[in-house]
């Protein structure tokens, strides 16, 4: 396995652990806010490097294996939810959006645990 691979595997297993301790802390702002934006940062950033070192666009355009098509399917949505989370959680903020944000988190924690568990099967 490429060190690359086994780098983005790490990094990706510490960003989830990460996702699951700022949900846990969601009732104190202070400390779920960094939290979970640090984490989507890293995730989004992690994202960027895999498509730029792995060429990973052009594989995913055509995935040619069922593994590959489950882990697209968990990983886009997941992707999507962090944009949805960062807009939401501000809105939220102002006491606007709060069930747009739960309702978001919960699809967002099954999307990004499902990219991580299928990650495994597709370096």
């Amino acid at each position: 396995m490429p060190l690359f691979v086994k780098v983005s595997l790490v990094l990706s297993t510490l960003v989830l652990i990460g996702i699951y301790v700022g949900v846990a802390l969601r009732r104190d702002p202070k400390r779920h806010v960094p939290i979970m934006i640090t984490c989507g940062i890293v995730d989004i950033l992690l994202v960027v490097a895999i498509v730029a070192i792995r060429h990973a666009l052009p594989t995913a355009m055509h995935p040619e294996t069922w593994i590959l098509r489950v882990h697209l399917a968990f990983s886009i949505p997941a992707l999507f939810c962090w944009f949805a989370a960062f807009i939401s959680g501000s809105q939220r903020r102002r006491g606007r959006w709060v069930r747009f944000h739960k309702i978001n988190a919960i699809v967002f924690l099954i999307c990004r645990t499902g990219n991580w568990a299928t990650s495994f099967f597709v370096y």
